[in-house]
């Protein structure tokens, strides 16, 4: 298993034995949950109504082994630079390589006091425990899957199968495609709706959630960016315009998603897109990452 840390556009391993060495991990298993219940006045036990994903806390245990008590000292600067505090909401990507090829990231802030005790220190090794904090508390597959809606049912970026275009009339698009979601936890995408396009509908008829920009045009060269990830939920405009108050009421911002089985059978997410006053120019991208409950 090889770890790699991503800040920004720097990759480190610490896996490799160039810098440190793996020890030992905890926390990587299923995400921490809380289940949500209720209680009757007269009631023995209690009624399970449904659960909640926790944020996630890990921690790696490395080692530095360095040849000269110069280098250890170099090594343990990198170690605390490389895990200084992250500012605001910003955080980092760890990417595990697993031993069976796949590959996972989960996005979290180092916590802690990344602590290196003389006690776990032996000539030039020395111990450190860093600990981790995930507020999505899922790993996903770095890996986007994408599908393209558009006039004539054109395709790009990476595809998922089964295609259902049907382009109806000159200015009209009603499309659906399948999105199959290989996690096992569901995913929240990004999507980007280009004009022109009028009362544009984004649907997953599989888990009845919709997306209704009826009453809305986004003009030619125009896009509104629907971001629906984790702890973000935005739909601004291509100059940066908050257009959330475009969503119609009783449309589904934060639990429109791609689901997972069993919520959708097989991971098959059936998503249709409707719109009239379309040209060749008018697209609609849906962006998800298959999503994982641990590694």
């Amino acid at each position: 298993m090889s770890i790699t840390v991503i800040r920004g556009a720097a990759q480190t391993s610490i896996t490799d034995g160039t810098l440190t060495w793996l020890e030992g991990y905890a926390g990587l298993g299923r995400a921490p949950m809380h289940t949500i219940t209720e209680r009757g006045p007269e009631q023995h036990g209690e009624t399970l109504i449904d659960f909640r994903l926790d944020p996630r806390v890990f921690s790696l245990v490395l080692g530095l082994s360095p040849a000269t008590a110069g280098g250890l000292q170099t090594d343990k600067d990198t170690i605390l630079d490389l895990f200084s505090p992250v500012a605001g909401g910003d955080l980092i990507n760890l990417e595990w390589g697993l031993a069976n090829g796949n590959t996972r990231r989960i996005a979290c802030k180092p916590i802690g006091d990344c602590d290196m005790p003389s006690a776990d220190k032996a000539g030039f090794y020395q111990k450190v425990a860093v600990v981790f904090h995930a507020p999505d508390p899922t790993f996903y597959d770095p890996t986007a899957e994408a599908v393209t809606f558009a006039l004539g049912g054109g395709a790009s970026g990476f595809t998922v199968p089964t295609p259902v275009p049907t382009a109806i009339g000159a200015g009209t698009i009603d499309q659906s495609r399948v999105m199959t979601n290989n996690g096992n936890w569901h995913s929240s995408p990004f999507i980007r709706i280009t004009g022109p396009i009028t009362d544009c509908i984004i649907t997953n008829t599989t888990t009845d959630k919709q997306l209704s920009f009826v009453g809305t045009t986004i003009a030619a060269a125009d896009y509104y960016d629907v971001n629906l990830t984790y702890l973000q939920k935005t739909i601004v405009d291509k100059a940066g315009a908050d257009k959330l108050g475009d969503l119609v009421e009783g449309s589904h911002l934060g639990t429109f998603m791609i689901a997972a089985k069993p919520m959708a059978p097989s991971g098959n997410n059936n998503i249709q897109v409707t719109g009239s006053a379309v040209t060749t120019a008018t697209k609609v991208e849906v962006t998800f990452y298959h999503r994982y409950l641990g590694i």
